[in-house]
């Protein structure tokens, strides 16, 4: 798995590209504290993942447990937005959603890039 991390200032948005092979829930750990970890260092609480150039390896019970994530023991990213922009059959990535969501945390899966900033910054819907 590779991946380059951009910030857009005006919607103070950090955008992590991911590509290559992405293996749950090893590479979803990894960026799971890359996000913990820019929060903490930088004070960025809205993420997008754009997961459109990864192959994502894993089934259901990875699946499952990238949504739990298990790098934030104390809960501290539950004050973060992450939205992830995948291509193709969104049902696996759903279900991650939904494992996350009923923990707390604020994920949303997307197929659209305008859909997940417009999820992130919804001011900018309210102009």
């Amino acid at each position: 798995m590779e991946y380059t991390v951009d910030f857009n200032e005006a919607k103070e948005i950090c955008i992590v590209h991911v590509a290559g092979r992405h293996k749950r829930p090893e590479d979803s750990q990894v960026l799971q504290k890359l996000a913990r970890d820019l929060g903490n260092e930088h004070g960025c609480q809205k993420f997008l993942f754009d997961m459109r150039q990864a192959e994502i390896i894993g089934g259901t019970l990875e699946t499952y447990t990238t949504g739990t994530v298990p790098v934030d023991i104390d809960h501290t990213q539950v004050r973060q937005m992450i939205a992830l922009v995948f291509v193709g059959d969104l049902t696996d990535h759903r279900f991650m959603e939904t494992v996350a969501v009923n923990r707390g945390y604020q994920v949303r899966v997307f197929d659209s890039m305008d859909d997940a900033f417009e999820w992130l910054d919804p001011k900018e819907n309210n102009s």
